[in-house]
């Protein structure tokens, strides 16, 4: 449905650095799900290169450097002071700045959480919510079950697996999954 553009699937700059600290849970023994799928960028919820300007793009973009950013920031910031020091910053966007005002939401969200991989979670399950996205779309059956089970939050932007969502979208004849490029050349090799 993706390929055909009858659905749409989001990224943010956040999820991105995020994949370059390991590798992604859909790309599996299997094959890889989101192949040749184009991706529309969303802005994160908060922009954190506003906050945190560091060379150290390794450090920038590590999971630690997320959470740490995550929690020492986002978690224990007074909002009005930091909206009260922003004001004459025209460089903010006006997103970012609704989001300081709205920080409570992502505060609620990790309230019922107990480990940094959810806590990363959270934030991308805001930006979902702030961008107005349908679904949130992950893996991690944890994190859903917290979010919709253990918790008493509505949640405009449900977490959901990719399974489903292939139920709930009515989805009856499932494409092949696409091989990796490697278990390709391997294909190719083999038949040689």
């Amino acid at each position: 449905m993706a390929r055909e553009g009858k659905i749409v699937f989001c990224t943010s700059r956040e999820l991105k650095f995020e994949a370059l600290g390991g590798s992604l849970a859909w790309q599996g023994s299997r094959g890889d799900l989101f192949r040749r799928i184009t991706y529309e960028h969303v802005p994160a919820a908060i922009e954190r290169s506003y906050f945190w300007q560091t060379i150290d793009l390794a450090k920038y973009a590590s999971g630690e450097g997320q959470v740490g950013w995550y929690k020492n920031f986002l978690l224990k910031v007074d909002e009005n002071q930091l909206l009260e020091r922003l004001k004459g910053y025209m460089g903010l966007p006006d997103f970012d700045r609704q989001n300081i005002e709205n920080l409570g939401r992502f505060r609620e969200l990790c309230k019922y959480l107990d480990t940094d991989d959810h806590i990363r979670d959270a934030f991308h399950l805001w930006t979902a919510e702030v961008n107005n996205l349908d679904y949130f779309l992950t893996v991690d059956k944890k994190f859903i079950n917290k979010m919709t089970q253990s918790t008493p939050l509505s949640l405009p932007t449900p977490p959901i697996t990719p399974a489903d969502l292939v139920e709930k979208l009515g989805i009856g004849i499932l494409d092949a999954l696409p091989l990796s490029d490697q278990k390709f050349r391997n294909l190719l090799e083999t038949e040689d």
